[in-house]
């Protein structure tokens, strides 16, 4: 004779739905959040490149163009929450330095 042994499993698959359900989606919400903020980068440097470029072929003079252009890019850089990011700005030798 063999005896059956009930065990009391109830409520045991919502635990185990909702543990599953954390295992997946955390790390799908950590993925999507950084595939936001690179895109949200991405577009912020495309707006200050456009913008830069409107306001240097806007300008009057070569000098007051690389700093008005200069300005446009770190306020369409601003407008995208990137605030630590400075726009590479040209010496008169033609060499790339960072404006601070």
């Amino acid at each position: 004779m063999t005896v059956r042994v009930r065990h009391q499993e109830s409520g045991s698959a919502i635990v185990e739905f909702v543990w599953l359900g954390l295992i997946l989606l955390v790390p799908l919400v950590y993925i999507l959040l950084a595939v936001f903020d690179t895109q949200r980068a991405s577009y912020g440097v495309s707006a200050a490149s456009r913008a830069a470029g409107r306001v240097f072929v806007l300008a009057p003079d070569q000098a007051s163009a690389y700093a008005r252009a200069d300005r446009a890019a770190r306020v369409a850089l601003a407008d995208q929450g990137s605030t630590q990011a400075a726009p590479p700005s040209r010496s008169r030798a033609g060499r790339t330095r960072r404006v601070a």
